[in-house]
């Protein structure tokens, strides 16, 4: 167990493991809605187990209506948290009013019908709950990082942009986020979203800063090879960025295409077995193909680069096609 996993120690669970593996699908995945996120953050000052219950009852309530009838013991089971917690956490939302009571037993999550036909009207105004999300919410609440719970929900926010890139600086967590005092606190904090957020840190263009890029875990179970794929993203993304330098490219790509065009060459190598002696993806010929095909199109003002990747990438042979290039 790594040092920073030693930190946060992992909690006592219930066993709620099969009640997730019923949705597969993100379809299955439950509505929450961006206006509810956002008035979580300004508006109210609630502990970690009251956000856990709300994206709780999201998961049980009428999906038009928001209307849900109170079995306390149905909701626990489904985001794995004590009876006493629970009920605090609950008792909490009826106190502010973010869930009030119509009738002895029916209860209703407020402002839930105005957000789902007032949002945004030229964006999806809702995103996904995920499973893997559901099962870091004990981690979570066991911790008190409230914090750390609303950066989640805003990372399934931001993912809801198809293909979209969620970055953000070492020193904005710091002081926007408040995961922690310093870059290890932050690293610590992030240590609880394992199983449900993956990232990797890579610098700026001018090597100033430190980013951290971050992918919410769309598979139920992940390979190795795809855990490989995601630490080794930063380097050949770096490398891919150096060989334009090198080659005196005109014009500085943005961030977003060089990361996109690293993510396609590592496939690649995990598709072809580009292994080394040990039998795991070999970093120096993927780096060695990203700075080929960098230097190559730089110096050919190649302005499309990532459509004539995928170009190259059709016939299957993309080492050899590389390595037949100019340097």
């Amino acid at each position: 167990m790594s040092s920073v996993l030693e930190f946060y120690q992992e909690p006592n669970q219930p066993e709620f493991e099969a009640e997730l593996t019923r949705s597969q699908t993100p379809y299955d995945n439950p509505k929450f809605y961006h206006a509810m996120r956002k008035r979580l953050e300004n508006d109210y000052d609630l502990p970690t187990s009251s956000i856990a219950v709300l994206i709780g009852l999201h998961m049980v309530c009428d999906l038009n209506t928001g209307e849900f009838i109170r079995l306390d013991s149905q909701v626990r089971k489904l985001i794995g948290l004590e009876k006493s917690t629970y009920s605090m956490g609950f008792s909490r939302l009826v106190e502010v009013g973010l869930v009030k009571q119509l009738d002895e037993s029916m209860y209703v999550i407020t402002h839930y019908e105005e957000d789902r036909c007032n949002g945004e009207k030229d964006k999806q105004n809702y995103f996904r709950i995920t499973s893997n999300f559901v099962r870091i919410l004990p981690r979570i609440v066991t911790h008190g990082h409230k914090r750390l719970m609303l950066w989640a929900l805003e990372c399934l926010d931001r993912a809801r942009v198809y293909n979209h890139e969620n970055v953000i600086s070492m020193p904005k967590l710091i002081k926007d986020r408040k995961l922690g005092t310093c870059p290890k606190r932050v690293y610590q904090a992030l240590s609880l979203l394992e199983g449900f957020m993956d990232y990797s840190v890579i610098p700026n263009s001018a090597g100033e800063d430190i980013l951290l890029q971050f992918w919410p875990v769309k598979q139920e179970q992940r390979t190795e090879e795809q855990i490989r794929l995601r630490r080794l993203h930063g380097d050949v993304a770096s490398e891919i960025r150096d060989s334009f330098r090198f080659a005196h490219g005109t014009g500085e790509l943005h961030w977003r295409e060089l990361s996109r065009m690293a993510r396609k060459i590592i496939e690649y190598g995990l598709n072809h077995r580009l292994y080394n002696a040990d039998q795991v993806l070999d970093e120096g010929v993927i780096k060695r193909m990203a700075s080929r095909f960098g230097a190559y199109c730089a110096r050919n003002q190649i302005k499309k680069r990532l459509a004539y990747l995928g170009y190259i990438l059709q016939n299957g042979h993309l080492e050899q096609s590389i390595f037949r290039m100019p340097a």
